[in-house]
């Protein structure tokens, strides 16, 4: 068995929205390359494999444009599930937390 799953982290390298942010820090020290913003991934890739930021581009259009029409023909239902998540949220006025 084995499972996969992928989270987008923008927030993460927006400096003004991500401030403050503490990634886990022993996989930060471990493996730094996970925090890695995918413009630095691209740049990185155009310059080692030749690979042009604006092919990538479009290879991710495309790529997008399949996964629609993939799920939109039900191929992915057992392999895209929903999860129910809980936020910790604080009133910026009150100061109060609460779960949503």
């Amino acid at each position: 068995c084995a499972i996969g799953g992928g989270v987008d982290s923008i927030s993460l390298v927006q400096p003004k929205v991500g401030k403050g942010a503490v990634p886990e820090r022993k996989l930060l020290k471990t493996f730094p390359a996970l925090w890695m913003p995918m413009i630095e991934t691209a740049d990185i890739v155009a310059n080692r494999y030749g690979i042009s930021r604006e092919r990538q581009d479009e290879y991710s259009v495309e790529s997008q444009r399949r996964t629609a029409v993939a799920q939109a023909a039900n191929l992915f239902d057992d392999e895209i599930v929903a999860m129910s998540t809980k936020m910790q949220v604080k009133d910026k006025e009150t100061g109060e937390t609460s779960l949503v």
